[in-house]
């Protein structure tokens, strides 16, 4: 997660000075994937379009900032705590080795130890997935205590279906209609 701070800061660092807020961060979460009808299609199937929705059931750590540039000067404004992903999708072409498709994301507004909040209440953008690796890539508006600016929201992890094992692992002998995924995320300008 340091690698994806420091990332973060940086792009906050390249934004012009006329910049007037910014929100930066990152955060690791883990949650739960259920697909609609018969799931995503098992290896050698064709893929086929499904619906999914997306709930995160456990956050660790998370960390934003809301740094305001320019002017007379700069102030920064903070969130430490744990947050939560919900959301739901469409994938337009989904297998066993491969998929992608739209994603609509919410960060419900979450209260850290400290009294501070943060929240994005509606993201929205697209995910591609190759084998267990997803990227997503969402854009919105995200809170750093009542504080909202434009945001990018960007998510690296893994996608592993759930149930089963060995050969009967879902995906190989049947349709994955649940998966867990856990990952790594970024806030950053946009």
């Amino acid at each position: 997660m340091p690698f994806l701070l420091a990332l973060a800061i940086s792009a906050l660092a390249a934004q012009s000075a006329a910049a007037t807020s910014n929100n930066i961060g990152a955060g690791e979460a883990d949650g739960s994937v259920t697909f609609s009808g018969t799931g995503v299609p098992p290896v050698f199937a064709p893929c086929k379009a499904v619906d999914f929705t997306l709930v995160n059931g456990n956050s660790t750590a998370t960390v934003v900032i809301n740094a305001s540039t320019g002017g007379i000067g700069a102030a920064l404004d903070g969130f430490a705590g744990k947050v939560q992903l919900n959301g739901n999708g469409h994938g337009y072409c989904e297998g066993t080795s491969s998929g992608g498709g739209s994603l609509n994301l919410s960060v419900p507004t979450a209260n850290g130890p400290n009294g501070s909040t943060f929240g994005c209440p509606s993201l929205t953008g697209g995910y591609t997935r190759v084998g267990p690796d997803v990227e997503a890539i969402l854009g919105g508006s995200c809170s750093v205590n009542s504080n909202p600016v434009p945001a990018m929201f960007i998510f690296r992890g893994e996608f592993n279906p759930t149930g089963g094992s060995g050969l009967s692992q879902p995906g190989l002998a049947g349709p994955i209609t649940t998966a867990d995924f856990k990952g790594a995320f970024v806030v950053a300008p946009a």
